[in-house]
């Protein structure tokens, strides 16, 4: 039984979507036929059957139906309307993925903002549709209805009445390959225009012409013809041949009464009024005037007896559905509230119970903290006396071995100053230098460069004094860590120990040493010099500074010339 019951089932589902399917495609034609014959009524109610039906069908369908019925509304004169349908048709594209859909929805745009005057607007859609197009996955067809989409905005919105044509007749090529007469008949139209606009007005009857020509023997854009006559009208006036006038004038006011064009017939009564007044008929032209005045009441107060239906409709709809949301929101509210209720109670049980962990969580917390806070404070103070007492007993240790080899020396009775071990010295002294300033800082992993450089400038000052040897210290009061101060150090005592051995043993009049370490807008500059003669060659290197500056990581330069000059960058490197 369940297996029978299954049968049917899916015996049934595809029988009923096809059902659909036939009723959708039933609407769409008998839609189409009325809309050949000017039937917009008829030919929208069908319309809007296949949508309601047509829940099921594929995006593109749907997109299609749209599209149909957006031109049905516009052609009713039921412009809002209209505009609703070009937006769900845009949707329905884009879910399809039809760039053809696509395409033609946002031609349908730029010509519904043209028609209203909105030029630039038009202009952004006809953008978005070339560059669909550009893809190359669109018909021609499409290609032929941008062409003359594009030809009307250039030329109504932007003056340029040659590319209008140019347009046109891109258009109209694609129209005859494809013996698409609608397509050809209005890019004539759009032709016609342009040289009515430049005042080639014999050039413009004879394309309007063409284009009625076409739409008088399609029978079924009526409309269109109406358009096309009124357009031949207006030229025949502007060219005084208001003969001819009067003869397209009748035949488009009888085509707008007999489709029931209530627009068409105020707009050839208007033009009859204009023929009248130029051949100096005065009693007609009064007449017809009395005539389109009371058409165009009629027509304005169709429009507004329209919208006010539209929304007084739409009020009421609006009206049921919120009394009936208001009604399920009342009792939604009622069940929220006493289930709000139940929740509140629990979570103000939860809130309390988790305050109080908390609370003894933080106490628990706070108590071990402070204990632990006492530790590390003491900890920390026997750290820094003991990092204190280091460096001091360092600082001895090495003034010890300085003594002892300054005695040894003695021994020996060699020049001091020429003697190796003396570098050695002053390289120690350097070392031992860093130590004291670390016993006697506060901070135990920065040193002050200045205090230290010239620290080390007072352990040379007796030999340098004893030759009558100037020394200038320029140096910032910058904060280096320990390493890079040491390293600093022993390069400053490899460059003092370079000038007294080699710098002065001339004899000048003038023998200074000169040494700036300056930071200036975040750029550290390191500058050596002395008044001796300078390398042999620039490209000599002094093994222990090029040693130094490896292990700074920065790059020098020796300056060949009469003096001494070391220049390193040290940006980035302290």
């Amino acid at each position: 039984m369940f297996y029978l019951r299954l049968f049917l089932v899916l015996l049934i589902i595809p029988l009923k979507v096809s059902g659909q399917n036939n009723l959708v495609q039933r609407h769409q034609e008998r839609a189409s036929n009325y809309f050949k014959i000017s039937k917009y009524d008829s030919s929208a109610y069908h319309y809007e059957e296949a949508i309601s039906l047509c829940r099921s069908c594929p995006d593109s369908l749907k997109a299609s139906l749209n599209l149909s019925l957006y031109k049905t509304y516009k052609y009713n004169e039921r412009f809002e309307d209209a505009y609703v349908q070009l937006t769900k048709a845009e949707i329905h594209s884009k879910k399809a993925k039809s760039d053809e859909h696509l395409a033609l929805t946002y031609i349908a745009f730029a010509e519904h903002f043209r028609s209203n005057r909105k030029y630039e607007k038009a202009d952004v859609y006809l953008d978005k549709a070339k560059q669909i197009i550009a893809g190359g996955k669109v018909s021609d067809a499409t290609l032929g209805n941008y062409y003359n989409r594009k030809a009307a905005v250039l030329s109504e919105g932007h003056f340029d009445n040659e590319g209008a044509i140019q347009h046109s007749l891109k258009n109209i090529e694609i129209a005859k390959k494809l013996n698409a007469k609608k397509l050809e008949a209005v890019s004539l139209n759009e032709i016609g225009f342009a040289y009515e606009k430049m005042n080639q007005f014999v050039k413009s009857i004879s394309y309007y012409k063409r284009a009625i020509e076409i739409w008088d023997n399609l029978d079924e854009e009526g409309a269109s013809l109406a358009n096309s006559l009124g357009n031949l009208v207006r030229v025949y006036i502007k060219d005084n041949q208001y003969n001819q006038a009067l003869k397209y004038n009748t035949m488009g006011y009888e085509l707008a009464k007999q489709k029931k064009f209530s627009y068409w017939v105020a707009v050839f009564t208007y033009q009859q009024y204009q023929i009248f007044r130029h051949q100096n008929k005065l009693k007609q032209s009064l007449e017809t005037l009395e005539k389109y005045v009371v058409l165009n009441d009629d027509y304005s107060n169709k429009q507004w007896a329209n919208a006010i239906a539209k929304a007084e409709n739409e009020y009421e709809a609006k009206q049921k559905d919120n009394q009936i949301k208001l009604n399920q929101l009342e009792l939604k509210n009622r069940e929220l509230q006493l289930k709000k209720n139940r929740q509140n109670r629990i979570y103000l049980i939860l809130a309390i119970l988790f305050v109080s962990g908390l609370l003894f969580v933080i106490l628990i917390y706070s108590i071990r903290t402070k204990i632990n806070n006492r530790k590390l404070n003491v900890l920390l103070k026997e750290n820094q006396f003991l990092l204190g007492e280091s460096n001091h007993r360092i600082k001895n240790n090495l003034q010890l071995i300085i003594a002892l080899v300054h005695q040894e020396m003695e021994k020996q009775k060699v020049d001091l100053e020429q003697s190796s071990l003396f570098e050695i010295v002053e390289k120690i002294e350097a070392v031992s230098a860093l130590h004291k300033q670390l016993y006697t800082n506060d901070s135990k992993q920065l040193i002050r460069i200045d205090s230290y450089i010239n620290q080390i400038k007072d352990n040379f000052d007796k030999f340098f004094q004893k030759r009558d040897i100037q020394m200038d210290f320029d140096i910032d009061p910058l904060e280096i860590s320990i390493n890079k101060s040491l390293y600093l150090g022993i390069l400053c005592t490899e460059l003092l120990l370079n000038s007294l051995k080699h710098a002065f043993k001339d004899g000048k009049p003038v023998q200074k040493i000169t040494l700036t370490l300056k930071a200036v807008n975040g750029e550290v500059s390191f500058k050596y010099s002395d008044s001796g003669p300078g390398l042999s060659s620039p490209h000599t290197k002094l093994k222990l500074i090029h040693l130094m500056s490896q292990q700074m990581k920065f790059n020098y330069e020796i300056k060949e010339g009469d003096h001494f000059l070391f220049i390193a960058d040290l940006t980035g490197k302290l």
